[in-house]
């Protein structure tokens, strides 16, 4: 028996039977490129250190303040503690000279010279190592008149360079008039 549909349904039907063998196919999938080949690390070359008179210096500033008959010249890096100070103790006509450096015999650099001060822990400030010498000692020149800076070594180690400026000269200057 053969079976006969109406014309309309015969035309969907038809279209239903075409749009069954149709598909939709997505485009082929582009393969991604490799990926960049990773470069080793960079080896670490050990470098020197810097010399003392061209390593840069602390950012800070010296400061002045004077005490009755003392005065003081304190470098401290911005917002932070003090690392350095030149007092003058007028009585004595002595400059304590302190440092911020676990060190007891550093070497301090300047542009004349070495200095060679034993230093032994400072009883007004824990943090700090001071070597008091006289006002008159000539290493306090040379410091103060050292070409924009000094450094200190500690164990064969750079371990602070300081600028110089003119407050360190006028609290040397305070204790030797």
């Amino acid at each position: 028996m053969r079976m006969t549909l109406p014309g309309s349904r015969a035309a969907a039907l038809a279209g239903f039977v075409l749009l069954a063998g149709c598909q939709a196919v997505p485009p082929p999938k582009v393969a991604p490129p490799p990926p960049a080949p990773i470069a080793p690390p960079p080896v670490a070359v050990a470098r020197p250190a810097l010399p003392w008179d061209v390593a840069p210096v602390e950012p800070g500033d010296w400061s002045y303040r004077k005490d009755g008959a003392n005065s003081t010249a304190s470098f401290a890096r911005p917002g932070d503690a003090v690392l350095a100070t030149v007092n003058c103790r007028a009585a004595t006509r002595q400059v304590a000279f302190s440092l911020a450096i676990p060190a007891s015999s550093p070497t301090i650099r300047t542009s004349y010279g070495a200095l060679s001060w034993p230093l032994v822990a400072d009883p007004a400030n824990r943090a700090m190592q001071v070597a008091v010498r006289p006002a008159s000692d000539n290493g306090f020149d040379w410091i103060a008149y050292s070409r924009g800076r000094i450094g200190i070594e500690s164990g064969g180690q750079l371990t602070l360079v300081l600028p110089v400026e003119a407050e360190i000269a006028r609290v040397v200057e305070d204790c030797r008039n």
